[in-house]
């Protein structure tokens, strides 16, 4: 990993360069900005080379999820068995790298929305549909018609995955 000193903000014009010399992620922490490459390259900039640690960080988020339980909706992102109780639906998906796993505020406040609605029939927009998770709730839910869309293009393999995976017995 490569460190400049600056924010983000600070060293906004510096990088399009950086993407441009192969950097496959930014972060800004505390008061440097630390920029990933997957390996050195000569760098025209101000900053110093780091080694990074080897910690597979795909792995350790994995191990940190759990099911989650949203009013009558569970979300299984581990493949575990769930014993459910009466009119409990499950939601068994596989994240991938995308967004949506049941474990941040926003998803559970929009699965618990989406349980106040009567979805029978109706069309749902799944906008930033990342893992599919809410087109998955939605269409459990009674929804007749879901579309997700979203702009990163490796999440739409995982959402239809997720389709497949949750519908495929259905």
């Amino acid at each position: 990993m490569y460190q400049l000193r600056g924010s983000l903000e600070e060293l906004d014009d510096l990088t399009p360069a950086l993407w441009d010399a192969g950097c496959t992620g930014i972060e800004e922490r505390g008061e440097y900005l630390i920029a990933y490459f997957e390996k050195r390259y000569e760098l025209p900039f101000h900053g110093v080379w780091l080694e990074a640690d080897d910690t597979d960080w795909i792995a350790a988020y994995r191990a940190s999820l759990h099911p989650v339980t949203i009013g009558r909706v569970t979300i299984n992102p581990t493949g575990a068995a769930l014993e459910l109780g009466a009119n409990q639906i499950v939601v068994d998906l596989e994240p991938g790298l995308a967004f949506g796993t049941g474990q941040h505020e926003t998803t559970r406040l929009a699965i618990d929305a989406l349980q106040r609605l009567d979805l029978r029939g109706k069309r749902v927009l799944d906008i930033g549909a990342g893992s599919g998770i809410l087109g998955i709730v939605a269409a459990k839910l009674g929804a007749a018609v879901v579309t997700g869309i979203d702009n990163d293009p490796s999440t739409v393999s995982v959402a239809q995955d997720n389709a497949t995976r949750n519908f495929s017995s259905a």
